[in-house]
């Protein structure tokens, strides 16, 4: 990757909301959509409290977790800062991930294997197990047909909540 071409850009890895490219394009208005990468040994997990509960990653051995791969600006992470209420709700945190997929504009500068590091967002640790709204539930899965990702993932998280 040449590190000119990506000057003040940053690798973001999203998982849940996020996956939903339409919402995401209006949220960060400057972020590229540069492939897909699978998180190793972690899943989805539903969390918050009454009323405020979303998607957040876990460690858990053995399970995989398909992530979309944006390229973002300073003014995108600021967006995604308020989205995801950075740090109350959230913190940020880095992950290293496999590339699945690159998506043409990007073949030049990064291949299919490639491992490459990423920031994400995960939950607070002291919030709780908790069920999102049926809204929310849509428009990750919306987001996880986006991408042609297995929508049991989604089903499997709610199913830790009973």
């Amino acid at each position: 990757m040449s590190v000119d071409k990506f000057k003040g850009k940053k690798i973001y890895i999203a998982y849940g909301s996020n996956l939903h490219v339409e919402q995401m394009q209006e949220r960060c208005k400057e972020a590229e959509l540069l492939g897909v990468a699978t998180l190793q040994d972690h899943c989805l997990e539903y969390k918050g409290e009454p009323g405020r509960a979303y998607l957040t990653i876990a460690p858990s051995i053995g399970e995989f977790l398909p992530v979309a791969v944006w390229l973002t600006s300073a003014a995108d992470e600021l967006a995604l800062d308020e989205y995801e209420d950075y740090p109350e709700l959230y913190y940020k945190t880095s992950y290293q991930v496999k590339l699945d997929k690159v998506f043409p504009e990007f073949a030049q500068d990064f291949k299919q294997g490639d491992t490459i590091n990423a920031y994400t967002y995960v939950m607070q640790d002291d919030k709780v197990p908790a069920r999102p709204t049926d809204e929310y539930i849509e428009i990750c899965k919306a987001g996880y047909d986006n991408f042609g990702f297995d929508k049991k993932i989604l089903d499997e998280a709610l199913v830790k909540l009973r």
